[in-house]
């Protein structure tokens, strides 16, 4: 699985072609994405399955707002392992929820500073 799939072309689309709601919509994910993270991996770092479902969860639904399919589905294996409380699984799968993260911020920013 790619770490990301998303595509500005393709947010733009479901969006009927709103730049303006894109923007917003981007700007809130590049403010809020990074503080979700962090916590996801805070959690992770101290073997805290309960937090961590927490944030994963939360990312999981921002991730979907941007239509990006891999990235929930990332964020959704979190979720899950947390809820198993299996920790190994957490560990294993921040490093590519991580990447996909990266990339959706990226292109958000490329986009709105365009």
């Amino acid at each position: 699985m790619a770490p990301s799939s998303f595509d500005v072309q393709t947010f733009l689309d479901y969006l009927g072609g709103d730049r303006e709601l894109a923007a917003e919509l981007l700007a809130a994910f590049a403010e809020d994405a990074p503080q979700r993270l962090q916590a996801l991996a805070r959690a992770v770092a101290a073997n805290n399955a309960e937090d961590a479902v927490r944030a994963a969860h939360s990312l999981k639904g921002m991730c979907g707002v941007v239509r990006d399919q891999e990235a929930v589905s990332l964020a959704l294996d979190l979720e899950m392992a947390g809820r198993r409380g299996d920790l190994a699984s957490l560990r294993a799968g921040l490093p590519p929820l991580e990447q996909a993260l990266d990339h959706i911020l990226e292109t958000a920013r490329a986009f709105l500073a365009a």
